[in-house]
């Protein structure tokens, strides 16, 4: 069997015969000036491959070592001896030693790589890649020269997260003076290597130099077309990276954390931009790319709620406007039949989430009263507008929907209950007609509730069933809390009782057989056939009788 190369080989990255540019052109501002015509190859990636295996092994987290408790150890038969704890107080001497041992071996390693300027290739190679494929000569590119460029991207890609992702580099002092310099190199293309009397580097600087890796990956894959989305999400997570290692060696300055915000932000755009793009008929399209696309772009973007309303309104209510609601959505090709579930749990799930948010202020002060009620009111109506999606649309009635639908359905009244109650009874007197009106839409979103719960039962479905304790609780606790206020408030003429007609999940009304067997199946049948009623106005009482009727019928 061949024996494996040492990790010192990978020295010969950074060595002139491998290098993409010429040896008298040094740092990046001379890049653009020099023709290169190509970039990658065999030897390069085995190297890149080699590389990236030895910066996994290196920069790997160490798990602690089990000690023994002593009694293990003993040669006698009796407990009760006294038992001195040097073995124990030995082993972890040792243990520490040996991560001291580690830990030495691994800067001594990245030292190496400093001094052959392996991290400025890197550079270089991610700034010809850059250039080759979004550059005034990418046009020029073959099948092959493109297949190439994008192999070796993605080998650069890896060793760059392998880097980003280790905590031994932004945990001590001695790391942070090491991820600074080889940002040095693989940011700016500066080859100086080791120096061991630089100052200690500051946050600002750190993420300065995060700046430039973050760019180019971001060029490499918005600035041209690609048709791998594999690749794509190798840059996308690269991005990811360097926002996570920002976080982490970032302080509690202002600069520090708009640095921050700004590796986020672009994580959010770049995440959009693949969102709208055009893959593919073969591309394979999942919660593992589309999923978290979509996770990034709603947890980073600066607008959620202007991000979410986008989604809602231009893409997941376009679907059913396509042929048989198979898609692709015109604006966002990205979603079709196929990757629907993926964009419904994930908006869906933000929804929740930017309820919780909304509350993270004060909210007993009146001037900011207004503009939460709005945002509410919005919520609770993309909330009905998911909900009617399968109400009205069987095709997209789908199981993992409905659970969904359950699960962060129940959420959603979970938080309404605990944050919002408690607000409306803090200016009920003020904003009166705006809360009934709230109330009175979210009962719509838990009669559909109530309708996914029965289905369940019908279809005997385990994961339904499994979700529907926690959504029954969730809405007889809305009920109570609702009852609580209008009864603190003196307003409790403004509910009043009524019976529900049984209906399925398209909101049909069910035969007297159907009804009957979903009633004898659960004594829960009460919640499903009975419901209180808020109206908005007592003297509108008539009008609102007939517009529920009409509802329920």
């Amino acid at each position: 069997a061949l024996r494996p190369l040492d990790p010192q080989v990978c020295c010969a990255i950074g060595f002139d015969g491998l290098s993409v540019i010429p040896a008298s052109a040094e740092g990046s501002q001379c890049l653009s000036q020099v023709q290169v015509t190509k970039c990658g190859g065999p030897v390069i990636t085995l190297l890149l491959n080699l590389l990236d295996k030895s910066l996994s092994d290196i920069l790997a987290e160490k798990k602690s070592c089990a000690f023994n408790s002593g009694n293990e150890e003993r040669n006698d038969d009796n407990p009760y001896r006294a038992v001195s704890h040097s073995s124990k107080s030995n082993a972890a001497s040792a243990a520490f030693i040996s991560s001291e041992d580690s830990s030495k071996k691994c800067f001594d390693l990245l030292q190496s790589y400093l001094n052959s300027g392996v991290f400025a290739s890197l550079h270089e190679h991610l700034a010809i890649v850059a250039e080759l494929r979004c550059g005034q000569n990418s046009t020029d590119n073959d099948n092959e020269t493109e297949q190439q460029l994008v192999a070796t991207a993605r080998c650069l890609f890896s060793c760059t997260r392998t880097l980003f992702e280790s905590e031994i580099l932004t945990r001590s002092p001695s790391g942070k003076l090491y991820l600074a310099l080889i940002l040095k190199q693989l940011g700016r293309g500066d080859r100086s290597g080791y120096q061991a009397s630089i100052r200690r580097p500051s946050s600002a600087h750190i993420n300065n130099l995060l700046v430039y890796v973050a760019d180019n990956v971001s060029e490499i894959i918005t600035g041209a077309y690609t048709g791998d989305l594999e690749f794509a999400m190798d840059g996308v997570l690269t991005i990811q990276s360097i926002f996570e290692c920002s976080k982490r060696i970032s302080d509690d300055s202002s600069d520090a954390k708009a640095a921050t915000t700004s590796f986020g932000k672009k994580l959010s755009d770049v995440s959009h931009k693949l969102l709208k793009e055009h893959w593919p008929e073969e591309t394979k399209m999942n919660k593992s790319n589309v999923g978290k696309l979509l996770t990034l772009f709603l947890e980073h973007s600066t607008d959620r709620m202007s991000s979410l309303t986008s989604l809602v309104n231009d893409v997941l209510l376009e679907l059913p406007h396509t042929e048989k609601c198979k898609g692709p959505v015109e604006n966002y090709p990205t979603c079709s039949s196929s990757s629907f579930g993926s964009y419904y749990t994930v908006v869906i799930s933000y929804l929740w989430k930017q309820l919780v948010k909304l509350f993270d202020c004060d909210t007993k002060n009146p001037s900011v009263a207004k503009k939460m009620f709005e945002t509410l009111a919005e919520l609770i109506d993309f909330l009905q507008s998911l909900f009617d999606l399968t109400r009205e649309n069987e095709c997209l009635a789908k199981k993992a929907i409905l659970l969904q639908q359950l699960k962060f359905g129940s959420k959603f009244i979970e938080t309404f209950v605990a944050k919002a109650i408690p607000f409306f009874q803090v200016h009920f007197d003020q904003h009166q007609d705006t809360i009934f009106e709230l109330i009175r839409r979210m009962q719509k979103n838990c009669r559909q509730m109530y309708a996914i719960i029965a289905h369940g039962k019908r279809e005997k479905d385990a994961n339904l069933a499994k979700e529907g304790p926690r959504a029954k609780k969730s809405l007889e606790l809305f009920i109570h809390k609702v009852k609580s206020l209008l009864k603190k408030n003196r307003c409790m003429t403004a509910m009043w009782t009524k019976t529900l007609t049984a209906k399925d999940i398209d909101g049909s009304a069910l035969s007297d057989e159907e009804g009957t067997t979903q009633s004898d199946d659960s004594d829960a049948g009460s919640e499903e056939e009975e419901e209180e009623e808020v109206k908005v106005k007592d003297e509108e009482e008539e009008e609102d009788d007939s517009e529920s009727d009409d509802e329920e019928d």
